[in-house]
């Protein structure tokens, strides 16, 4: 069943309890507070969670599930928002979890949440840097990763955050490629993005659910032709392995192994850990991976997908 949500707090809010909608101390005090009716355990020292949302454009927003909605106002009665007005999770870049150990802690997060009186939109200290109209998904990005991790410990439900189908977490595989080019090259810079030229490949997968990489997947790749144009002085030595010194003509096949389970959708996906990502994916196609059916802005589509196949999602 798909997940809904209702902000809390900010810049028009669907919950506008306490009669005003900026009445922060009221409404953290109930939310936040010793009695609140969110708390997991009976413990009143026990932090609060609530759902944290980053838009697309960068915004933060804090969020209650629908069912949270319900139990709250159940308990606190409190009348329900506008049903009407429910937000989707694809309303939101990521979607998690955020924790507050006390009334003052979310209290001053309301704070930073709030509009400016007599300023149009969100003229929120949090937000008021992000209503430029441009994407900015680092921030999403960075949530992503930490759902990632929930999930794979088995440390968070995840519908609440959106996601509604962990099918692939048994399955699923986590790898970095990393590669050198050369220090020196007069190329446009178009030209040098477009057709990196490469020194050296390092490729290692991680061991799940724990994410420490397995050193025994490690590999180490040369390209023959461009060995002597790294940096001078020596080079450390690759202590995972043997370094596999490969020609010119091999360098796409070899490359291609690597991937060759990961060029199709597949219920059995790979995150793909990179640092230059324009220019990775552009390597790789030369190489001759089909990179056309991977999704290349973050975990989004692997935690709140739009098809239910995603092949490889890359992670910058």
């Amino acid at each position: 069943m798909s997940q809904g949500y209702y902000q809390l707090g900010g810049f028009r809010p669907q919950i506008q309890w306490f009669r005003s909608t900026y009445d922060d101390k009221s409404l953290a005090q109930a939310i936040a507070g010793p009695s609140s009716p969110l708390r997991v355990t009976q413990n009143p020292n026990d932090p609060v969670e609530v759902v944290l949302g980053i838009k697309r454009h960068g915004s933060s927003h804090l969020l209650l599930t629908v069912e949270q909605t319900q139990s709250f106002a159940r308990a606190m009665a409190l009348p329900l928002p506008n049903p009407r007005v429910t937000l989707a999770p694809r309303e939101f870049e990521s979607l998690s979890p955020i924790t507050f150990s006390n009334v003052e802690a979310f209290t001053k997060k309301l704070s930073v949440l709030k509009p400016k009186a007599k300023k149009p939109g969100d003229s929120s200290q949090a937000n008021r840097g992000y209503n430029d109209g441009r994407d900015n998904l680092y921030r999403g990005g960075f949530e992503h990763g930490r759902v990632l991790y929930r999930i794979l410990g088995d440390m968070i439900d995840a519908n609440t955050y959106g996601v509604e189908d962990t099918y692939w977490a048994e399955n699923l595989r986590i790898r970095s490629l990393v590669f050198n080019t050369k220090g020196v090259d007069d190329r446009p810079a178009a030209e040098r993005l477009k057709n990196p030229s490469i020194l050296d490949i390092g490729i290692c997968d991680a061991t799940l659910p724990t994410l420490i990489p397995d050193y025994s997947s490690a590999r180490h790749i040369i390209h023959s032709g461009n060995i002597l144009l790294g940096r001078k002085g020596p080079k450390k030595p690759f202590i995972y392995g043997n370094s596999e010194i490969v020609t010119a003509a091999m360098m796409p096949h070899r490359i291609q192994e690597n991937f060759k389970e990961f060029q199709k959708a597949t219920e059995k996906p790979m995150v793909l850990l990179v640092n230059r990502e324009e220019e990775t994916v552009n390597f790789l196609r030369n190489m001759g991976v089909d990179v056309s059916a991977w999704q290349r802005y973050g975990l989004r589509d692997l935690l709140i997908p739009k098809n239910s196949q995603v092949s490889l999602t890359i992670y910058k």
